[in-house]
């Protein structure tokens, strides 16, 4: 249910004035005229203010910061305190203007709302989140960002508690979706909770941050502020507290805290999270004594960006550069498309060369991809990112266009008007020609058409059920590659022949382990296998990594070319062997075990995997080539023993840890296995394979110049 009836007086509007930065909402405290405003959180200019509720409205205006809309620009929340109705309004990064005004509780309600803002599905759109001010029970509302309606709806704590619930989001288990993170209002313990939306209201964590006697409510934030790739919560006291500020790991483990001033303040501190670059400060509000910026460890750095005597609030993570929205961006332009994995590759590829050639042509740090015409003297590296970006997607998936501009002209309305921005658009414009026209003769328009007839000996693939469906794209092998000269360099010398001993350990161990009901199958085993069929990729994983490194825009895009060029030609030195050797699929081998003429194998025509067998032959996995070969350029790239941590798009909740990026890979070519689709030697040479291939492309391809 959406409202329309209160109007809003915008202040102030200046979309083309402020460049591309971090933004933070900056809300009034009760007693003043009721002003909300989107800041730059390095000068303080304001990207606009408004008064959402009217000049009239005095009871104060909680705020929040995210991007609502999915255009990669932070847009305004804001809620009225205690006095105004229960509703939401957001209000366009861009224009400033109203996109949604929406009842989030009884209509009745008067107590004041709280607000945050994260996107916990995956849509590249935040959810505006609720919570109930004093007076109210503790109740949460979650309102899609993408269509308005109620997502969810819970009570954070007991429902007879009336001291109303503080909100923040932030992705807490590391599941790539944001949770809510609540904290209790004034009347009970200073009590903290981290609910996963995603995954059906699951608790994360729940802790006290101050003691237990305090009875003035809790404040809390949520951003990643150790860049370790995790979302971690910051706490500030309610009214009758000291000001005191403690930072807790996801699950609820303190690491840090520290005093503003003297200490002798009663006031309490509302606390927020701002950011410069990737990196994540500590906003603080103490009522009276005005605003404060810290580092995570508690030392006071430069606030003068930051205003407002109420609250301070930025998003959960950083507004993306280029390269990180473009691939973001990217992958849900193929998820939408059901864009076959090969061809994906293909296309974030295609993106992320003509993203890294647009910047590097004009800032020159590195070797060029191809021949490239040069730049306009002094060109906007990110104005020419962002149109390269665009125009490739909008070529590649011409019917999502529509969607791809609006994220463009979005962004670029953050860059001032002049020569840099114009020659930006030039030199992105015709880098992105370039690209789509000598990707235009790759051969990948005919892959698909190339004949192939299955096989009727053992160990020759042929349709697998219950779908039965063809080869697909048959002949990606033959699609030119973007690095490595000729894919079959990398081909494998094949598997093992079906009458060997080798063959029949190989089909007994993924018979034994693959089955759907196997007994031998751990449930780590299980979650592997699933995870990795459910989208893990090395794209989410170079984001988390650029953001914890705090790359710059050139050094950001590098790594996704890299990375993008490995998996796009490991996919295509897997369907080389795919087409070459034709090899069976474990299904039809255990089915058929009865005609394979080895005395090592035993038939079962019922035998059913974990997984779905995906319509293509076993030799080599795409899975362990691709993950191998991004694996090897992020090796190269970051070091051996990079810890961090991955996620799945299909299973919320579930994040999986990793010592090192060729960890990851080597467990991703083992997810087949446990999963009863590939064969063990499919794993083994696909990694190998992937990892060649990954070592060449890091090895020659955008080095830095001499």
């Amino acid at each position: 249910m959406r409202h329309h009836r209160n109007r809003f007086a915008l202040e102030r509007l200046e979309p083309r004035d402020v460049p591309a930065a971090q933004f933070a909402a900056v809300g009034s405290d009760a007693g003043d005229i009721g002003r909300a405003q989107l800041v730059d959180t390095e000068t303080g200019t304001p990207r606009y203010s408004v008064f959402p509720f009217g000049t009239d409205f005095t009871g104060g205006v909680s705020v929040a910061a995210g991007d609502v809309n999915g255009d990669g620009v932070t847009d305004l929340i804001a809620a009225p305190g205690a006095g105004g109705g229960p509703v939401v309004k957001v209000f366009d990064g861009v224009t400033g203007v109203e996109l949604y005004n929406q009842l989030v509780f009884d209509a009745s309600f008067r107590g004041g709302v709280y607000v945050a803002a994260g996107d916990t599905n995956l849509d590249g759109k935040a959810e505006i989140i609720a919570g109930a001010g004093e007076g109210g029970g503790p109740a949460v509302t979650v309102i899609d960002g993408g269509t308005g309606a109620v997502a969810s709806s819970f009570f954070a704590y007991g429902d007879g508690f009336r001291g109303g619930v503080r909100v923040a989001a932030g992705d807490v288990d590391g599941d790539g979706r944001a949770d809510v993170i609540a904290g209790a209002g004034p009347g009970g313990a200073p009590h903290v909770r981290a609910v996963s939306v995603a995954a059906g209201g699951r608790e994360l964590a729940s802790f006290l941050a101050y003691d237990a006697a305090f009875a003035g409510g809790v404040f809390v934030a949520a951003g990643d502020l150790d860049a370790d790739g995790r979302t971690d919560i910051v706490t500030g006291t309610g009214a009758g507290g000291g000001p005191l500020v403690n930072s807790f790991r996801g699950d609820g483990t303190a690491f840090d805290s520290f005093v503003i001033g003297d200490g002798s303040s009663r006031a309490g501190v509302r606390v927020g999270v701002v950011h410069r670059g990737y990196t994540a400060d500590i906003a603080t509000v103490v009522p009276g004594a005005g605003v404060g910026r810290f580092t995570p460890t508690g030392e006071p750095t430069d606030a003068s960006g930051l205003t407002g005597n109420g609250w301070v609030s930025g998003p959960a993570e950083a507004t993306p550069d280029a390269a990180l929205l473009w691939n973001q961006v990217a992958l849900r332009a193929v998820a939408a498309d059901a864009t076959p994995a090969p061809a994906a590759a293909r296309a974030l590829a295609m993106l992320h060369i003509a993203v890294f050639e647009s910047a590097n042509v004009i800032v020159r740090r590195y070797e060029s991809y191809s021949f490239t015409p040069g730049s306009p003297d002094d060109a906007d590296p990110e104005a020419a990112a962002l149109l390269a970006g665009e125009q490739v997607l909008s070529g590649l998936f011409p019917e999502q266009a529509t969607e791809f501009v609006r994220i463009r002209n979005a962004r670029l309305a953050l860059i001032p008007d002049g020569t840099a921005k114009d020659g930006g658009l030039q030199t992105g414009a015709q880098e992105a020609e370039f690209l789509l026209f000598i990707r235009g003769f790759d051969g990948s328009a005919e892959a698909g058409s190339v004949p192939f007839t299955p096989g009727t000996n053992p160990g020759d693939w042929r349709p697998t059920p219950p779908d039965n469906a063809p080869f697909l794209l048959p002949g990606w092998g033959n699609v030119s590659t973007f690095a490595i000269g000729s894919a079959a360099v990398f081909r494998p010398n094949g598997p093992p022949e079906v009458s060997s001993l080798e063959y029949a350990a190989e089909l007994n161990a993924v018979q034994q382990l693959g089955r759907i009901d196997s007994s031998t199958r751990t449930a780590d085993q299980t979650q592997q296998a699933l995870f990795w069929a459910g989208g893990a990729g090395a794209s989410a994983v170079t984001q988390d990594v650029v953001r914890r490194e705090n790359l710059d825009l050139l050094d950001s895009a590098r790594a996704f070319a890299l990375v993008a060029m490995a998996a796009a030609d490991a996919a295509i030195v897997a369907w080389d062997s795919k087409l070459t050797f034709a090899r069976w699929r474990p299904i039809t081998a255990v089915r058929e075990a009865g005609g394979d003429d080895n005395p090592g194998t035993t038939a079962d025509p019922t035998w059913t995997p974990l997984l779905a067998t995906p319509n293509h032959p076993d030799y080599i996995s795409d899975t362990a080539a691709v993950t191998a070969a991004g694996a090897a350029v992020l090796t190269a790239l970051f070091g051996e023993g990079y810890a961090f941590r991955a996620y799945s798009p299909a299973l919320p909740g579930v994040t999986r840890s990793f010592a090192g990026f060729a960890d990851a890979a080597a467990e991703a070519a083992q997810s087949g296995v446990s999963g009863g689709v590939q064969f063990p030697s499919s794993a083994a040479d696909g990694l190998a394979a992937g990892e060649a291939v990954g070592g060449v492309v890091v090895g020659t391809k955008l080095r830095p110049l001499a």
